[in-house]
């Protein structure tokens, strides 16, 4: 039986896109769900890398998501730790990627 997992993806440090991973990564048995940007990311961009996504202007849809297995953290600055320390305090997996 196969289980797929979820991911919220938190984008804190690119500019114009989001990096870290791309829909062309291999996320086997894991689907981004939600995505938040913390640098105005266009949302036409942030779609087309993840059309199956939704968009998200607040970290409480992600943390608060029970769907939600595993939060990916890309590229964060010091000033984003806060939202690392939120997700772990949920209870939620989290992943930095640089």
């Amino acid at each position: 039986m196969e289980t797929n997992k979820s991911i919220g993806f938190i984008e804190c440090g690119a500019r114009g896109g989001i990096s870290g991973i791309t829909s062309n990564n291999n996320l086997e048995g894991y689907t981004v769900k939600k995505i938040m940007t913390t640098n105005n990311v266009p949302d036409d961009i942030a779609l087309s890398q993840f059309p199956e996504a939704q968009l998200v202007d607040d970290i409480k849809c992600i943390i608060q998501d029970s769907a939600i297995d595993l939060i990916l953290v890309s590229k964060p600055k010091q000033t984003d730790l806060s939202i690392i320390g939120e997700a772990v305090q949920a209870g939620k997996s989290v992943r930095i990627i640089n």
